[in-house]
Protein backbone atom coordinates (compact mmCIF):
# COMPACT_ATOMS: atom_id res chain seq x y z
CA UNK A 1 0.00 0.00 0.00
CA UNK A 2 2.85 2.38 0.48
CA UNK A 3 4.00 1.56 -2.54
CA UNK A 4 2.22 4.51 -3.80
CA UNK A 5 3.34 6.93 -1.55
CA UNK A 6 7.15 5.81 -2.26
CA UNK A 7 6.27 6.13 -6.44
CA UNK A 8 4.56 9.54 -6.10
CA UNK A 9 6.89 11.04 -4.06
CA UNK A 10 10.07 9.53 -6.62
CA UNK A 11 8.20 10.90 -9.76
CA UNK A 12 7.81 14.45 -8.17
CA UNK A 13 11.54 14.04 -7.14
CA UNK A 14 12.04 13.50 -10.95
CA UNK A 15 10.03 16.06 -12.30
CA UNK A 16 11.71 18.68 -9.85
CA UNK A 17 15.51 17.57 -10.84
CA UNK A 18 14.33 17.50 -14.39
CA UNK A 19 13.12 21.49 -14.13
CA UNK A 20 16.19 22.16 -12.22
CA UNK A 21 18.37 20.94 -14.99
CA UNK A 22 16.51 22.21 -17.61
CA UNK A 23 15.79 19.47 -19.32
CA UNK A 24 14.12 19.77 -22.53
CA UNK A 25 11.00 17.32 -21.85
CA UNK A 26 10.37 19.15 -18.56
CA UNK A 27 7.66 21.41 -18.22
CA UNK A 28 5.96 23.39 -14.91
CA UNK A 29 3.16 22.08 -15.63
CA UNK A 30 4.19 19.09 -15.00
CA UNK A 31 5.86 19.39 -12.08
CA UNK A 32 2.81 21.59 -10.29
CA UNK A 33 0.63 18.36 -11.29
CA UNK A 34 3.01 16.13 -9.68
CA UNK A 35 2.76 18.13 -6.50
CA UNK A 36 -0.91 18.89 -6.61
CA UNK A 37 -0.91 14.75 -6.99
CA UNK A 38 1.77 14.12 -4.24
CA UNK A 39 -0.01 16.42 -2.14
CA UNK A 40 -3.51 14.39 -2.29
CA UNK A 41 -2.23 10.56 -2.73
CA UNK A 42 0.19 10.89 0.27
CA UNK A 43 -1.25 11.17 3.40
CA UNK A 44 -4.38 9.57 2.02
CA UNK A 45 -2.09 6.09 1.43
CA UNK A 46 -0.46 6.58 4.79
CA UNK A 47 -3.72 7.10 6.40
CA UNK A 48 -5.22 4.19 5.29
CA UNK A 49 -1.57 1.70 5.74
CA UNK A 50 -1.75 3.14 9.25
CA UNK A 51 -5.38 1.58 9.70
CA UNK A 52 -4.51 -1.50 8.46
CA UNK A 53 -1.61 -1.71 10.56
CA UNK A 54 -3.95 -1.09 13.53
CA UNK A 55 -6.67 -3.86 12.43
CA UNK A 56 -3.73 -5.84 12.37
CA UNK A 57 -2.17 -4.65 15.75
CA UNK A 58 -5.56 -5.87 17.04
CA UNK A 59 -6.41 -8.66 15.60
CA UNK A 60 -3.53 -10.65 16.83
Amino acid sequence: MTWYALVTVAVLAMAVTLVINDDKYASTGQLILFMVVAVVVVPHTLAVARQIARRLATSS
